[in-house]
């Protein structure tokens, strides 16, 4: 039995430790810029994670914890998706209507 705790205290240690390198990295300040759009998006950007709120300034390079950045990247990927579709959906119905 000593063998068997022996073996598992090391790999205990070590997710602990890949869970704290992962906790530190989404901690880690990086840079963001929004880009100031004038018609639709020229206030600040809100965003709120693990309970804590962030408001970013547009037109600006500023330095947010990675997980900030992360949601604003995740919430661009998604924009980005969404605008595809629906081009694609609003071509398929003009083809159709115009036959």
């Amino acid at each position: 039995m000593a063998k068997e705790t022996q073996t598992k205290a090391p790999a205990k240690e070590g997710a602990e430790s890949s869970l704290e390198q992962s906790i530190a990295r989404m901690e880690e300040m990086v840079p963001v810029s929004l880009p100031i759009d004038s018609n639709l998006r020229k206030d600040d950007l809100v965003v709120r994670v693990d309970g804590m709120r962030y408001q970013i300034q547009r037109g600006k390079t500023v330095m947010v914890p990675r997980k900030v950045y992360d949601v604003i990247e995740q919430s661009r990927e998604l924009d980005e998706s969404t605008a595809r579709m629906i081009a694609e959906l609003e071509e398929e119905y003009n083809s159709k209507t115009s036959q």
